[in-house]
């Protein structure tokens, strides 16, 4: 195996000066063969190509005259995590190859974004070295000829397609991959605030949420977003921006998942640009001692809750971001649902007693 070092650098962002970001270099999960209109010569095992370990992917002899060129290898699923309202500023591919004939070369090196193989051709006709090396094609500031987000870097789909030729009419070509890598370049435009300090802490059942600025023009607004496994969020709340040389804002969670939440902080200006603040996770205690049942819920029955003492619960009703969708009390085993204001796939739940104890909370599918 040859040197090869593989970095991933995953940051959040802390402050609206944070700019260059760089993700990579990741090898794909997932290779084949694509059909490439003329080729007379196919990849065998593909798969070797996902690492560097000195097995190969290969074509063998290429048939024909000299430009006789293969179908594309295509490598895709790199699980990138650009996240989210990031500017993606440059791709770059690096491809372990050789060729003790020294009889192959590139004929197409194109990207592949969503599923689709696209963008500027970077071959750079150059013979496969005798010996396994690393060729390099774009770089922090090449987008390859497409326009990026961080979707289309993030989806399964995106990926490398890659075409070898016969660059001798004599011979025999013997061009292999062992490795290919891809490094992307992104990072946020600076925002017009400075944001200070953003924390969240428990308060009883609740979380306060608090965050001030200082340096505020051109800013639209602030969301608080919230997370229950810190990959998807949600907005919780919206809030106009001060647009003061100094401002502090707050907001009230009052209805935390179980479990841990993760909260951040959205920044968006009026050109619609937005970076977010670190991420800041919560931990509270999974209850189990008073659930609802049955999951999944069929809507226009009730549901059944352990209340071996008869005493008054208060059951809340809200959906995946937060919202109250419903609420309802019981001094029995039987709780006589209201009509919800959102009753499609997960809804979540917290049982309340006296003096607003929380006695249990969890998640119903509703059918």
């Amino acid at each position: 195996m040859k040197n090869s070092t593989l970095l991933s650098i995953v940051l959040l962002l802390t402050t609206s000066s944070l700019k260059a970001q760089i993700d990579g270099p990741r090898n794909a999960n997932i290779s084949d063969n694509v059909t490439l209109s003329g080729s007379s010569q196919a990849w065998a095992d593909t798969d070797n190509a996902l690492k560097s370990d000195d097995n190969y992917t290969s074509f063998g002899n290429i048939s024909g005259g000299i430009s006789s060129y293969t179908q594309y290898l295509r490598v895709e699923k790199f699980d990138f995590n650009i996240p989210e309202g990031a500017i993606i500023k440059g791709i770059k591919v690096d491809i372990e190859r050789s060729d003790p004939n020294q009889a192959s070369s590139d004929y197409s090196i194109r990207i592949i974004k969503e599923g689709v193989i696209s963008g500027t051709n970077k071959s750079t006709g150059l013979a496969f070295p005798l010996t396994d090396a690393y060729q390099t094609y774009g770089g922090p500031t090449d987008l390859w000829g497409e326009t990026w987000g961080f979707k289309n870097i993030n989806g399964a789909n995106f990926g490398v397609a890659i075409s070898s030729q016969r660059n001798t009419a004599s011979g025999t070509t013997a061009g292999q991959i062992d490795d290919i890598q891809v490094t992307v370049y992104w990072g946020f435009v600076t925002l017009p605030v400075n944001l200070v300090s953003f924390t969240a802490l428990k308060n009883n059942n609740k979380v306060n949420i608090n965050w001030n600025t200082s340096s505020e023009s051109n800013m639209d607004h602030f969301e608080v977003e919230r997370s229950s496994d810190g990959n998807v969020f949600y907005s919780l709340t919206s809030v106009s921006s001060q647009n003061r040389s100094v401002a502090s804002y707050s907001y009230i969670d009052e209805n935390p998942v179980a479990g841990t939440s993760y909260y951040r902080l959205k920044m968006q200006e009026l050109s619609g640009e937005k970076n977010y603040s670190k991420i800041l996770p919560i931990q509270f205690p999974k209850y189990t001692t008073v659930r609802l049942s049955p999951s999944p819920w069929t809507r226009g029955t009730n549901l059944v809750i352990s209340n071996p003492a008869k005493e008054l619960l208060t059951i809340q009703f809200y959906d995946v971001a937060g919202q109250v969708i419903g609420k309802t009390s019981t001094t029995t085993t039987e709780v006589i649902m209201p009509v919800l204001t959102s009753t499609k796939g997960v809804i979540y739940y917290r049982v309340s007693g006296k003096n607003n104890q929380l006695k249990g909370n969890g998640s119903l599918l509703v059918n």
